[in-house]
């Protein structure tokens, strides 16, 4: 039941926002019959905002909550079927907008989250729509896309109503990632006081959705006006809601990032994930993916088993839209073929030829560097 009500808390978020790079995600979807007479759908826009230039290709990809794929029916913007089980492949040209419907016909109610991986730059924006079973559309808002953060930040409101009950609000954790997450959760009220706490664990590639005047802690926070931190041991994509107890009144909580260490816990650790293909466009599928930790700085090595032997790096750095790193063929970060390392850099919109020659890189996942204070 509970989660339930939270699919339907977010289908009346506040304004439609979008989100323009190469990866990025909506760390809740959902899609099917609520009861007898209605039924929820997701809409999902991308554009290529681009003036010209070639076409930017990619996939949508669902995942239900348990981790599975979340096999779904879409239409585009001609009616016509889009996507085939738990991905949408598209193609979409300099200038142009698609437009993916979900079919809402789930039993029961199914939620999850979805990923966009793109060749280029996009704009995204879901829409959730609650329909009757007649076809007359009820309500409907936008959800906005989301990037992933090891620590963020969202506005809380547990606050009395006159006309009785109160505000809560809602939260949705998704985890993209590999590596299962330890997560920290931290009320805090209006006067920086830490009212509750709780650690959760979010296996790689899950996600969940819950309320946090209703089941996060217990027992149960008093109302009250603050904001939840939530400091995770790898990035996650994250966003919120308020809503009055008859979830016909919404607001759209956007997360804030937040500085390493600005938690007032250890800095978390801090990815960004380089996909490696052995064609010059880096087009398809990548033969390979490696998340780097920007958090290892000049301090640590990181090291790994690749396809032709063995790997290390260390001194990672961040530009703009760019990542840099020395990569040595020993697990030391020392010696080997190349005894002073060789430098590398790859960016979130080329494809960079790489050594050996053969191989090519892009940037999938920024995240890691893409911190900045609220």
């Amino acid at each position: 039941m509970k989660r339930a009500l939270w699919v339907i808390a977010w289908t009346a978020l506040g304004a439609v926002c979008g989100i323009a790079q190469n990866t990025f995600y909506y760390p809740h979807i959902a899609d099917g019959k609520h009861d007898e007479n209605y039924f929820w759908r997701t809409t999902i826009y991308l554009s290529n905002n681009a003036a010209g230039g070639a076409a930017v290709d990619g996939t949508i990809t669902f995942t239900k909550t348990t981790g599975v794929p979340f096999e779904l029916s879409f239409t585009d913007q001609n009616g016509a079927p889009a996507g085939s089980g738990a991905t949408i492949s598209f193609s979409i040209p300099a200038g142009q907008t698609r437009r993916y419907v979900s079919a809402g016909n789930k039993t029961p109610l199914t939620s999850g989250f979805a990923t966009v991986r793109a060749s280029g730059s996009l704009g995204g924006t879901a829409i959730f729509s609650y329909v009757r079973t007649n076809g007359q559309l009820i309500s409907e808002a936008g959800v906005p896309a989301s990037t992933l953060a090891p620590e963020q930040a969202v506005v809380v409101d547990i606050s009395d109503l006159a006309e009785g009950g109160r505000f809560d609000t809602g939260i949705a954790l998704a985890n993209p990632g590999t590596t299962d997450a330890s997560v920290s959760l931290q009320l805090i009220n209006s006067d920086g006081q830490t009212v509750a706490s709780s650690t959760r664990q979010l296996p790689a590639g899950r996600q969940e959705s819950m309320f946090i005047g209703a089941g996060l802690f217990i027992p149960a926070p008093p109302p009250l006006i603050g904001a939840l931190k939530i400091i995770s041991n790898t990035p996650l994509a994250v966003t919120a809601l308020r809503t009055d107890p008859t979830y016909q009144l919404y607001t759209t909580l956007p997360p804030s990032i937040l500085a390493p260490g600005a938690s007032g816990q250890s800095p978390a650790e801090r990815y960004v994930t380089v996909a490696f293909w052995q064609d010059s466009m880096c087009s398809g599928e990548p033969t390979g993916t490696t998340a780097f930790p920007v958090h290892f700085g000049d301090t640590q090595c990181f090291s790994w088993p690749g396809r032709s032997g063995e790997n290390s790096a260390s001194r990672f750095s961040c530009g703009d839209q760019s990542f840099s790193y020395t990569q040595w063929t020993t697990l030391t970060c020392s010696n080997g073929q190349v005894p002073q390392g060789t430098r590398k850099s790859v960016t979130t919109t080329g494809c960079t030829q790489g050594v050996p020659p053969t191989q090519y890189a892009r940037i999938l996942d920024f995240s890691g560097c893409a911190v900045v204070t609220p």
